[in-house]
């Protein structure tokens, strides 16, 4: 299963949606997701899942490649100063078991980033559909000639909008092929005219958006702290339970019921109790795959964009 996240009015909305909701589904869900983007950018997925030295780590590997052993690699290199694990020899493990992301490759251009990804697109489309249960893809807005494709070819798209009637408008007028297929987020604007449940009740009377399909999502201090700090897994495991007199129990509300929607065709079992993330990230959860499937995994060709 291939889902979208995607903004067309830019900014780091769908990349913080992506991050989150796929961490929050990996907890929720025995299933295995993986994370990717297509297209470069020194602060993304890798810092929001892998932490504040993702960005350390791409300029010294930029800068000490020549340096590096022949055959090393940009995920190679990650393994080795994270200590996380490779998995089918193109993603690194951020929960066991669970939630794996892959990187981009960090020494090309632009240009011949895009042309590679655009060539080799098909076989990672199937790669996922192989080895994992979903794969969660966070697009550029509206410069990148794979977005509309992606877009094309997802079975689902999370559509994250400013919380404003006139987004929501131009949105539709311009997007409405994709409406059938999206589940639209309104992230709450602190100067918006009308309030975010004046604003679903309005959209969901004039467009009947039913109501699992439009979400409203306020952002907390602490969450924006903990994004801009790298530590998405880590807010999620320590806020998946909160109470609801907390500030954070809203928003995870929404990201479950988001997860849920996206992923309600895995069978759903109760979260295990993760504790606050310490030394180690997570307790090991119990592999549901057989042993012989990372083996296969093994065989599967490097790729191109982790070179």
């Amino acid at each position: 299963m291939n889902i979208a996240f995607w903004s067309p009015f830019g900014g780091s909305g769908a990349s913080n949606l992506s991050a989150l909701a796929a961490a929050v589904s990996a907890v929720r869900f025995p299933c295995r997701i993986v994370v990717l983007e297509n297209y470069l950018s020194a602060r993304n997925l890798g810092h929001l899942l892998l932490g504040e030295r993702y960005g350390e780590l791409r300029q010294n590997f930029r800068q000490f490649e020549a340096g590096i052993k022949r055959g090393d690699t940009f995920l190679q290199f990650l393994s080795a100063e994270t200590g996380r694990r490779v998995r089918g020899r193109r993603c690194l493990e951020v929960i066991p078991d669970s939630l794996y992301f892959c990187p981009m490759n960090q020494s090309l251009s632009k240009d011949i980033y895009e042309y590679g990804f655009m060539e080799e697109l098909p076989e990672t489309l199937e790669y996922c559909g192989e080895f994992y249960d979903a794969a969660f893809w966070n697009l550029e807005s509206n410069r990148n000639v794979t977005t509309p494709w992606l877009l094309e070819q997802a079975d689902q798209a999370v559509v994250c909008l400013p919380g404003t009637w006139e987004a929501f408008q131009k949105f539709f007028d311009d997007y409405k092929s994709l409406m059938p297929k999206s589940l639209l987020v309104l992230q709450e604007q602190p100067t918006a005219a009308l309030s975010m449940p004046s604003l679903i009740r309005r959209i969901r009377r004039k467009y009947a958006v039913p109501k699992g399909r439009l979400y409203g999502w306020h952002m907390t201090g602490e969450l924006v702290c903990a994004l801009e700090e790298g530590k998405t897994v880590e807010y999620v495991c320590a806020n998946y339970r909160t109470e609801k007199t907390s500030p954070e129990y809203e928003g995870l509300r929404c990201l479950r019921n988001l997860a849920f929607q996206l992923l309600r065709r895995e069978r759903e079992q109760p979260p295990l109790g993760y504790p606050e993330l310490n030394a180690a990230l997570l307790a090991r959860k119990q592999s549901s795959s057989p042993e012989t499937s990372s083996e296969l995994r093994k065989t599967a060709e490097e790729l191109w964009v982790a070179d």
